[in-house]
């Protein structure tokens, strides 16, 4: 069997990843009286296929907005606005009532997140992998709702595929970008 070029952990491991995440938090708080976010971060990377960077250190109080959204501050110091769960925003609102700055710091969030991922079970272990993930899952999403809409599979797929691309913060006719996140 072919190896795939890009590996990405399933959507299981990453759910019991962030799990372990908040529990280790707790944990950890408990333990030092040092509040951690690492488990938010990590549903900030899956709810909106950020970097790392952008799901960390990027994120403070000033980037949740009203409707649910949040902005991030991606390559470059492009901001992009997403759509987040009513539920991690009012998560992400709590912890910014108590504590002040950044999310989480980039480095520890991707050692404890590698730790995570391997407590779950998975071996693809750099939070990249959760990028590619959560865009697979965007695609698969776009797509059927090209489908409902009457399109064919074929103009359906390259939609779907241009606003995936296009949500990475890139053009979405980078056939590059395409191959290397959705394998198409």
């Amino acid at each position: 069997l072919k190896v795939p070029s890009r590996s990405t952990p399933s959507i299981d491991v990453l759910n019991r990843a962030i799990a372990i995440l908040k529990e280790w938090d707790a944990w950890h708080f408990a333990r030092t009286d040092d509040a951690r976010a690492y488990h938010l971060a990590a549903r900030v990377q899956w709810e909106t296929s950020a970097r790392g960077i952008s799901a960390t250190e990027r994120v403070t109080a000033g980037s949740l907005l009203d409707g649910n959204r949040i902005e991030l501050i991606g390559k470059g110091g492009r901001r992009d606005v997403f759509g987040i769960s009513p539920d991690l925003h009012a998560r992400l609102r709590a912890w910014f009532v108590h504590n002040r700055g950044r999310l989480a710091d980039l480095r520890g969030y991707q050692c404890a997140y590698r730790r995570a991922i391997l407590a779950a079970g998975g071996r693809v272990t750099g939070t990249h992998g959760a990028r590619r993930a959560s865009i697979r899952v965007f695609y698969v999403r776009r797509f059927a709702e090209a489908r409902i809409a009457g399109l064919n599979g074929g103009i359906a797929a390259a939609r779907a595929a241009g606003d995936a691309v296009q949500r990475l913060g890139h053009s979405r006719d980078r056939a590059d970008h395409r191959k290397s996140y959705l394998g198409r």
